[in-house]
């Protein structure tokens, strides 16, 4: 992919790390091909694409944004592999703030919340029942709603390191 993309562009003004997957099973039951899986996609991926494409930012900056979750600072039941996946992007975006802002590379994550995508309309019924329950104005987050805070994010040109809940789940 990363050779795909430099191939085509010349440079990268913003890079969206959103891919996701989730394993939802309990530790006792949880294999470590599942772990793995997860931690490959959600995090490993997200290093190495970024690792990878950081020389098409380095000499005229950008904005790289960690799609996180609620899970990274809370945790669920059953989703271990999903929270450590998703705190360890919060980590990766703290060092590569302070490590790229010299070359005015703006580091952040979000937390955007339970969507029904194809992720989450796949969870189990407790796991939906949950989030709604959870949710302070008792709805799902809207993909477009995430997609707006991205756009307004990228504009916002003196933020960086910082992690965004627009989750009205409360933390």
């Amino acid at each position: 992919l990363s050779d795909h993309i430099k191939h085509i562009w010349d440079r990268i003004d913003v890079l969206i790390n959103n891919a996701g997957i989730t394993e939802e099973k309990l530790l006792i039951k949880m294999e470590e091909e599942d772990f793995l899986r997860v931690l490959g996609v959600n995090l490993k991926g997200a290093f190495f694409i970024t690792k990878e494409l950081l020389p098409l930012m380095i000499k005229h900056g950008g904005h790289i944004i960690y799609i996180s979750s609620i899970s990274a600072l809370k945790g669920q039941i059953g989703l271990a592999s999903y929270s450590a996946s998703k705190a360890g992007l919060i980590g990766v975006m703290r060092s590569l703030s302070r490590e790229l802002a010299p070359y005015n590379i703006r580091v952040n994550a979000i937390l955007p919340g339970y969507m029904m995508t194809d992720m989450g309309c796949g969870a189990s019924e407790i796991a939906k029942h949950r989030a709604l329950e959870e949710s302070l104005l008792r709805r799902y987050t809207d993909p477009e709603e995430v997609a707006d805070f991205i756009e307004y994010l990228i504009n916002t040109k003196g933020v960086t390191g910082q992690v965004f809940n627009i989750d009205s789940r409360i933390i």
